[in-house]
């Protein structure tokens, strides 16, 4: 088998392994259901976390003896389909204080943990530059050129294209609904949503924040944060930006056009 990898439940980060040259690695820890952390600060590319073998783990938190072949034929049996109840080890940044039990599965890594730049090379270019598409929307993202979405500010620009290129992924199976606040109205987290509308070339999806005013909850306004034709955008900005869905900043690479 060759190399892979995951991504971090808590943060989404790629883990990459002692052996890539385009990205550092850096420690992780592994949990499983009964409480047990495996640290591995130098992943080798082949599974093992702390001593522990991934597949290992997964047969004996699912009634196994330790037999890694078992733990892979059930992540990947039956067409790779594995049974939705089944129990898997979740691997987070040493600082995660959430539980097993509260966390999502770890996804698994798409670059492998090592082939960053392929990635990167298959697949379509998006790019932003700054704008002006009106109501303080002033950056634009575009895929080889064609307009994907106008965003507030340029965070949220890197943020988008973060998404688009899978450097940042939202878990299976978490989604937002359309017109549903997601986050708390606490004066640091704004509630997030978005909102499908008709235009002249197609639906459009807005991405809103709910202001409150003068601390009285029935006094509000909304603040435009981005408007896209892809509703899979539109529902991931509303759980990163809302902390729904946690994100490492260090992941968003900034350009300099202006």
């Amino acid at each position: 088998m060759g190399f892979f990898s995951f991504r971090t439940s808590d943060t989404n980060r790629s883990i990459p392994n002692c052996h890539c040259t385009e990205r550092a690695t850096f420690p992780v820890a592994m949990l499983d259901d009964k409480g047990n952390r495996y640290e591995e600060h130098a992943y080798n590319g082949y599974g093992i976390f702390g001593g522990v073998d991934y597949y290992s783990l997964v047969d004996i938190m699912n009634g196994g003896s330790g037999d890694r072949e078992r733990g892979i034929d059930l992540c990947f049996g039956n067409n790779g389909d594995h049974d939705p109840a089944l129990k898997l080890p979740k691997l987070v940044t040493l600082n995660c204080k959430t539980s097993w039990a509260d966390l999502p599965n770890s996804p698994s890594c798409e670059a492998q943990g090592f082939f960053y730049s392929w990635l990167e090379e298959s697949g379509v270019v998006y790019k932003y530059k700054k704008s002006a598409g009106g109501d303080d929307i002033d950056w634009t993202i575009t895929q080889d050129g064609n307009w994907v979405a106008d965003v507030e500010t340029e965070t949220v620009a890197a943020l988008s294209v973060a998404v688009l290129t899978g450097v940042v992924v939202i878990p299976d199976g978490v989604e937002a609904e359309m017109g549903k606040y997601y986050g708390e109205a606490n004066g640091v987290d704004k509630p997030y949503a978005f909102h499908g509308r008709d235009v002249d070339d197609g639906v459009k999806y807005f991405v809103e924040s709910f202001l409150v005013l003068d601390g009285a909850e029935e006094e509000y306004t909304y603040e435009r944060k981005a408007n896209t034709a892809s509703r899979v955008l539109a529902q991931s900005l509303v759980l990163l930006l809302s902390g729904v869905v946690p994100y490492d900043y260090d992941l968003l690479t900034f350009n300099d056009a202006v």
